[in-house]
Order: structure tokens, then C-alpha cells, then sequence
């Protein structure tokens, strides 16, 4: 598959008015796909880290955000703020690419952005390197509603 129609086919999904989970999962794939043979992952380290978090079963590349998450203990906690700086690396990656999206149109459709890409993340285990390796699963909240990006973190130690 071309550089061209991997674009052509990612420009398809992000023009949808309202996104599924496997629309998002396909769009950080192809993403992914383009960080890959445009071999700038590090211009672009955040975005590349929720992309692979969305693809595999566990990550345990987290150099980036380990000093946030080395000193998490077990409790709630809103992955809210990681998104701000995923939003951010994601509209210059949409930029760059010359792609388009309904995803920043309004409030409504980015919650539901970001409330689908808290259900992927959900249950899919960090490994924190620290001194002693840490393990930390997130798993979303519902009892705080549709569009909550709280997580209950359980953080063990391997």
C-alpha cells in the first residue's frame, strides 16, 4: 500500500460525522503506518506512543511519561491532561499531512474522541521502568458517565 492511498483511505475515516472504536483504532494505525515511513516517530513522540498503546496488548516504551507515572500509586486518575498534549501533536501530524477531520469541529465530537480512546486504553497494562519495574492498568470508570476520561489505576509491582 502507498503513502498516497494509506492517506487517501485514513482522509476516508476522518471525514465520518460520527467516529466508532474501530474507526478510531484504524486511524491510529494508519498513523502509525505514516510515522513509519516517513521515519519521523521522534518529531512526533506522543502521538506515536498513543498509537502504539492502542495497538498492543501491553507498552513498555513509556520513557516519555515514566516520571509522571513512576510515583502513581493505586486510585483515580484522569488521563484528560495526556490528551491535550495528544491533540496537540495530532492536529500538527493532520497539518503536516494536509488532512482534515470533524474530530476538533466542537466539544461534543472531541469528548466523544477522547471517551473512545479512553475504552481502548482501558485494561491495557504500562510498564513503568523505575528502579524496580512497575506495572499500572487503567481501567474506565462508567459510573462516571459516557464521556468520562477517568481511570481507576492499579499499579503493581513486576
Amino acid at each position: 500500500m502507498s503513502r498516497n492511498d494509506i492517506k487517501e483511505k485514513l482522509q476516508s475515516i476522518l471525514d465520518k460525522d460520527v467516529l466508532e472504536e474501530t474507526d478510531v483504532i484504524y486511524i491510529l494505525s494508519r498513523i502509525r503506518k505514516l510515522l513509519e515511513i516517513d521515519r519521523n516517530k521522534t518529531d512526533f513522540k506522543i502521538l506515536n506512543f498513543y498509537c502504539n498503546w492502542a495497538l498492543h496488548a501491553q507498552i513498555d516504551d513509556t520513557d516519555f511519561i515514566s516520571k509522571i507515572l513512576e510515583n502513581l500509586g493505586t486510585g483515580m486518575l484522569s488521563l484528560m491532561h495526556f490528551y491535550l498534549d495528544f491533540d496537540k501533536e495530532f492536529k500538527k501530524f493532520l497539518s503536516k499531512h494536509k488532512l482534515t477531520t470533524k474530530i476538533f469541529l466542537n466539544n461534543q465530537t472531541l469528548t466523544n474522541f477522547h471517551h473512545i480512546l479512553s475504552e481502548i486504553y482501558s485494561d491495557t497494562p504500562l510498564i513503568v521502568k523505575t528502579i524496580r519495574k512497575k506495572k499500572i492498568t487503567f481501567t474506565k470508570l462508567e459510573s462516571f458517565g459516557k464521556n468520562s476520561g477517568f481511570f481507576s489505576a492499579r499499579c503493581e509491582e513486576i
